[in-house]
Order: C-alpha cells, then structure tokens, then sequence
C-alpha cells in the first residue's frame, strides 16, 4: 500500500494519510484512523465504511451526520437491518425505543431516560459493542463507565477526551495506566519508526495529567529519547526523582560505552564533571578537552598539559606534542 500512495516511493508512501489510517486501524486505534481519513486525506466515506466494518454503527452515522447527511437515513436502515438480521432490535424495540419515543412525546421525566441511558451503555458493553456504548453513558453523566467502554473498545482518542474531564485522576489510576501503556507502546514500538507520525506526544499528556511523569520518563527513556525525557522530568519532578533516574541510566550508558548518551545526561543534570572525568577513564581525550573547554574554561590548558604528558608517557610522541603546542 506505501509503495502505491507513494507512487514507487515507500517514505513518502508512508506519509500518506490513507496509509497512516491502515496503520492506526492495525493498532487499534479506529478514532485516530477517522482523522487521518477526514482531515487529511479530505475521504470521510473511508472512515464511514470502516465503522461499519467494526460494527460501530453509532459512530458511522454520527460521523455521516456530519460529512453526508444524504446518506444518513440510508446508513440507519443499514444499521436497522443488521439489528434485525442478528436478533437484537427486538431488546431495541422492548426498552430503549419504547422509552425514548415516550420521552419524545413528553410522557416520561428526563432522569427516567438518564437511567435508560445508563442501562443501554452498559447492555450494549454486555454485547461487546463497547465502542457503541459510550455515548450513552457519557449522556449518563457516568464518566468512569464511558471511560472502561472506551477502553474497552480502543476507543483511545476518546477515553483522553475523557480523562481530561475527569478532575479525580487518583480514582481513575488504573484506567490512566492502562491508556499510558498503550501510547507508550506505540510510542516505542520499531515498525516503521511509527512515533513520527502517529499519537506523538500523547502518552506524555496522559501520564503527566494523571500524576505519572515519572512513568513517562522512563517511557522516553525506553524509547532512546534521551533528551525529550530530560525536558519533561525538569518540568514535572524534583532535582532528587531525576536524579534518581538518570544517574543509574548513565552509569549502565557509560559502562556500554556509550558515552555521548552519558554525556547528554551528565550535562542535563548539571554535572559536567562527571562527563569529564568519563571521557579521562575512556582515554578519549577529545571529548574531554571539548568539554572542559565549555564547562571548566579556566582549566583548559593545564589539561591540554596534563593529556600531553599522558600521551608522552604512553609514548604517543607525535599526539603529545601536539597538544603541548596548544598549551
């Protein structure tokens, strides 16, 4: 499909927003796959159509009420005859139909249909249609009941949506866990480097507003961004918290030799020092003398001195007698 949107060319194939789309839908997440149908690929149909497909007729018309109107009375029977064909608008007809249209004629109270509201949410979860449910019981006013439906149905988009509604975040941990694991998942997931273009930066808004930056650090860390995860921990943990976290990641990065990532973190923690004196250990004077030359000026040429006489007494000549011309 990337080598057909891009026209022979797979980068840009992957840039596609039809090709984003097929690849939120592999991932479970049907509302990002809306937006990139809708509002960049300007092909609502699509979207229509994999509603349909999923079975999320209530969200099929919804969007059809706002992209086609046309075809919204023919999605209804659409979504009529698949009630009828699996046996289910006979529970329709008994409740939520019998009293809605009471309603409607003004023969019932509104609190009556906030319960039916509720009752048919979570009857249509009992049918695992999840996703369908959740309108219902946002209508409800049962927040935390929409949000498990969403959940449920990897409604994601939809459940931040309701998470930012809910001001309790402790009562909803689980939930905030739950919806964080699966950003951070796509968020490190390798296959085709999917943090670029798909949910950037979402587990960071999930985690942080329900009191787990800490979580998402390590999820950055995880993913080998090094730097985003320093910028989020000085905004939301204390100088100890951070410490406590990136000491012992640069001391495993150190150890593997990979000392540039160590370096990042040493200077993020305000410890050029310790950066240094790791460059001194590697014998990878370069790195050393660039940094002592942007954090410890004053130093610079004893240390030039002190690398020459180093390099001489490991009979280095030619290296040692450069760097005792720079001093």
């Amino acid at each position: 499909m990337a080598t057909h949107e891009g026209n022979g060319d797979i980068e840009t194939g992957f840039a596609s927003p039809i090709v984003r789309a097929r690849l939120a839908i592999f991932f479970g997440d049907l509302s990002t796959a809306e937006e990139c149908y809708v509002k960049r690929a300007n092909r609502p149909q699509l979207a229509v159509d994999m509603y349909k497909q999923f079975n999320r007729w209530s969200d099929a018309i919804a969007l059809a009420e706002k992209t086609d109107r046309a075809s919204v009375g023919d999605l209804k029977q659409q979504y009529m005859d698949y009630l009828t064909s699996t046996g289910k608008d006979y529970s329709w007809r008994r409740s939520g139909g019998r009293w809605l249209v009471r309603y409607q004629n003004g023969e019932t109270c509104p609190g009556e249909v906030i319960e039916l509201e509720r009752s048919w949410g979570h009857w249509l979860v009992g049918l695992r249609q999840a996703g369908a449910a959740v309108p219902h019981l946002i209508e409800a006013g049962d927040t935390r009941g929409a949000l498990t439906a969403a959940l449920k149905a990897h409604h994601y988009n939809k459940a931040l949506q309701i998470i930012q509604a809910i001001e309790d975040k402790e009562s909803i941990r689980e939930q905030c866990e739950q919806l964080g694991d699966h950003y951070i998942a796509i968020q490190v997931r390798p296959i085709f480097d999917i943090k670029k273009f798909v949910l950037e930066g979402l587990h960071k808004r999930v985690l942080t507003t329900c009191g787990m930056a800490e979580r998402c650090v390590r999820a950055y860390n995880s993913a080998g961004r090094v730097s985003d995860g320093l910028r989020l921990s000085a905004a939301h943990l204390s100088e100890e918290d951070t410490r406590d976290v990136y000491m012992p990641l640069a001391e495993q990065l150190r150890q593997d030799g990979q000392l540039r990532k160590a370096e990042q973190i040493y200077i993020g923690l305000g410890e050029p020092d310790e950066a240094i004196s790791m460059y001194k250990e590697a014998t990878q004077y370069e790195g050393m003398l660039r940094l002592v030359s942007a954090h410890r000026a004053e130093l610079l040429e004893a240390t030039r001195r002190h690398v020459a006489q180093a390099l001489h007494a490991h009979g280095d000549l030619r290296a040692a007698e450069n760097y005792y011309v720079q001093a």
